[in-house]
């Protein structure tokens, strides 16, 4: 009885922690920027943003910042950081963390980033092209009522 008791345990611990792989698993956000929400975005000309995390083997992700909005950097910047997981968080680095629950992006300050709202997760896909799709479908929103 012990030993199926034990066995019972380990089979369902180890797969506790495979579902805890984030391996494979990529979340793609996109907004409209709002003049009144981010001036200091739109004095640049940018209206929207898109954002993607690529959750890649040994706890490495890999971020697409399309606009610079996270880091400040060029367009179409990425950086690999490292990542590690609780029951309720991904922590990315010291200075970003993922509810697990409502995907919202918070900093290291406590300060919501992003809305969960805004992000689709996709599981062993590409994330190349569902940055694409989330860009058109943002372009689509904002050009909708355009008559030329």
């Amino acid at each position: 009885m012990k030993i199926l008791l034990a066995l019972f345990v380990l089979l369902f611990s180890s797969l506790v922690v495979a579902e805890d792989d984030l391996n494979g698993t990529s979340i793609v956000c996109g907004k409209i920027v709002k003049a009144d929400e981010h001036p200091e975005m739109n004095k640049y000309g940018i209206e929207y943003f898109v954002l993607g995390f690529d959750f890649l083997k040994n706890n490495i992700v890999k971020l697409y910042d399309n606009n610079g909005i996270i880091l400040g950097e060029p367009d179409g910047s990425t950086f690999d950081f490292t990542y590690r997981i609780n029951l309720v968080s991904i922590f990315i680095e010291k200075w970003l963390f993922i509810d697990r629950k409502t995907i919202d992006f918070i900093n290291a300050e406590g300060e919501k980033m992003w809305s969960g709202e805004d992000c689709i997760i996709y599981k062993d896909e590409k994330i190349d092209m569902n940055l694409i799709k989330m860009e058109k479908k943002l372009i689509n929103e904002i050009t909708k009522d355009n008559k030329l």
